[in-house]
C-alpha cells in the first residue's frame, strides 16, 4: 500500500494529466492510475476522489457513490468501492455523451433539470442517481459521505 504522500503525488498528476485531456480520452487516464493510490487519495475513498475530480473537471468526471453503484446493481460495499467499477462507470457515462441520438431533450422534461443550467455529464448522474433511488430498497448500504 503506498503511503499517504504518494497518493497525494498520484493524485496530483491524475489532475495534472486529466485537465490536458480530451474528454475521449479521461478514461484511458483513469485506467492508468489505477491501483497507484491516486484513485483512493481523498479519505481512503474513491467515492470522494471522483467527487474531488468532478469538482476540478466537471465536465469530464462523473461523480461515483453508492447510490450510482446501485443503479448498476452493486448493493455491496465491496463492489462499488472498486477502482474498476468506477472506472467502468465513467466509461459509460461518457458513452451516453458522445451517443448522438440521446434524447436529451426528454431526459430534460423527464428530470425537470433546466437544459441550459445543467452541464450533460450533471444530467445523466442525476438520471441515474434517481433511478437508483426509485428502484432500490432504501435499507441498502449507502456511503454517500467522502
Amino acid at each position: 500500500m503506498m503511503d499517504e504522500l504518494s497518493s497525494r503525488d498520484e493524485l496530483k498528476a491524475l489532475i495534472a494529466e486529466l485537465i490536458g485531456t480530451k474528454p475521449d480520452l479521461v478514461v484511458g487516464v483513469l485506467d492508468r492510475y489505477q491501483g497507484t493510490g491516486a484513485l483512493r487519495s481523498v479519505n481512503n475513498s474513491i467515492v470522494g476522489t471522483s467527487k474531488l475530480l468532478h469538482f476540478f473537471l466537471p465536465e469530464k468526471v462523473a461523480i461515483w457513490d453508492s447510490v450510482l453503484g446501485r443503479s448498476f446493481g452493486l448493493i455491496n460495499r465491496d463492489q462499488f468501492h472498486r477502482e474498476d467499477r468506477f472506472i467502468t462507470y465513467v466509461r459509460a457515462v461518457h458513452e451516453v455523451l458522445r451517443s448522438a441520438d440521446y434524447p436529451w431533450e426528454r431526459l430534460d422534461i423527464a428530470t425537470g433539470l433546466p437544459a441550459d443550467d445543467v452541464s450533460r455529464i450533471r444530467r445523466v448522474e442525476f438520471t441515474l442517481y434517481a433511478y437508483a433511488r426509485r428502484h432500490t430498497d432504501a435499507t441498502q448500504p449507502s456511503d454517500t459521505s467522502a
